[in-house]
């Protein structure tokens, strides 16, 4: 068959020869992390080569698509395709922030204000890092003007 020209035998409906899969990383887990091919090691053998994995932190602070270039009997070899990390500008400016701290306080309670020495949570339930965010944001504001 021809280079120039595409096999028909090549050229087949998606899932056919690969597949597509979600994982949740972990709070914790850093793209750096689940680039590492033993990261996968546990799973290795339900994809192969050609597969695109979607990575969704469990915390919601980021997002990667993943394509599997190769596997082995313990790892699994990605590129990266996309990354969004969706909480930079807060994170800088919550690094300066003195007397509150927003961490994720797991899947149940999701995203809570706390104070920062850590010994009072505020409040929790938030969705998004950037909705206790703004809602701390607002809090000092009251809490200044009483």
């Amino acid at each position: 068959m021809q280079a120039d020209k595409m096999p028909p035998g090549n050229f087949k409906p998606f899932g056919y020869d690969t597949q597509r899969f979600s994982a949740t990383a972990p709070t914790g887990a850093t793209l750096e992390m689940i680039t590492k091919p033993e990261y996968w090691s546990h799973v290795v053998s339900r994809v192969r080569p050609g597969c695109i994995v979607e990575v969704h932190a469990e915390n919601g602070e980021w997002f990667a698509e993943l394509y599997v270039r190769a596997t082995g009997l313990r790892e699994m070899k990605v590129h990266v395709l996309r990354e969004v990390s969706f909480d930079g500008e807060i994170d800088a400016v919550l690094a300066e922030e003195t007397a509150y701290v927003v961490k994720w306080n797991g899947p149940t309670n999701r995203y809570a204000v706390c104070m920062k020495d850590g010994k009072s949570v505020i409040k929790t339930n938030f969705a998004t890092k950037e909705d206790a965010f703004i809602w701390m944001r607002e809090h000092k504001r009251t809490m200044a003007a009483a």
